[in-house]
């Protein structure tokens, strides 16, 4: 399905609170391209759509290798708020997440 034809709002909200997650649920979309890199949006419960999740990215990622659908260790997942690359060597091995980081919020918090 064309990503664009897709409203993750609103998939995302049924989603994310389906009384399947009592707990809630964050929602990944990815779509993996021609060249193996995966596109990547994510519904966080709660919150909406955010710019980037890291595990999120670590999860789509470890998840297309395990199911071969890309065969490359070393992952590029494109978020809105940036690219990553997300490396797995294997079932025992750590996952290594690397990436720009932005400052993008400043707030002030008062228990007043």
């Amino acid at each position: 399905r064309n990503e664009a034809e897709y409203d993750y709002v609103k998939v995302g909200e049924l989603l994310s609170v389906h009384p399947l997650f009592p707990e809630g649920v964050n929602v990944g979309f990815a779509c993996i391209t021609p060249d193996d890199v995966i596109k990547l949006q994510v519904y966080e419960r709660g919150v909406g759509l955010t710019l980037a999740c890291g595990s999120g990215a670590c999860a789509v990622a470890v998840s297309a290798l395990r199911l071969a659908k890309i065969s490359d260790r070393i992952v590029n997942v494109q978020q809105p708020g940036g690219d990553s690359s997300v490396e797995w060597v294997g079932d025992e091995a750590k996952i290594i997440l690397s990436g720009g980081a932005s400052y993008v919020f400043e707030g002030k918090y008062s228990l007043l």
